[in-house]
């Protein structure tokens, strides 16, 4: 028997763990979306401003399908989120708005 038909139910399982996506943290839908990394990276969901906030939702993710719970960070729109300013760099490489 295959060892790739071997690990199929394993990585079913895994992913089945990372039911909770960014983009269902909020009921409306994100402005945008993106993830970070190759191998491993985020998960990153992006609302400007609603109700005066501007929310960012994220989670680690990896290749082999592992994720961490999503963290929810809300800030005054216009300012960005802790996890925005730790991580500016990555985000503005991979995920810029698109452009008109």
């Amino acid at each position: 028997m295959s060892h790739s038909l071997l690990l199929a139910p394993l990585l079913l399982a895994l992913q089945a763990c990372c039911g909770d996506h960014p983009r269902d943290a909020l009921d409306t839908p994100p402005d945008r979306e993106c993830q970070t990394g190759v191998e491993a990276g985020h998960d990153i969901a992006f609302w400007e401003c609603i109700n005066g906030e501007h929310i960012v939702a994220h989670r680690k993710s990896a290749a082999i399908g592992t994720c961490s719970g999503v963290t929810e960070e809300r800030v005054p729109c216009g300012q960005l989120t802790p996890f925005e300013q730790a991580n500016a760099d990555d985000l503005q490489w991979e995920c810029e708005s698109p452009q008109p």
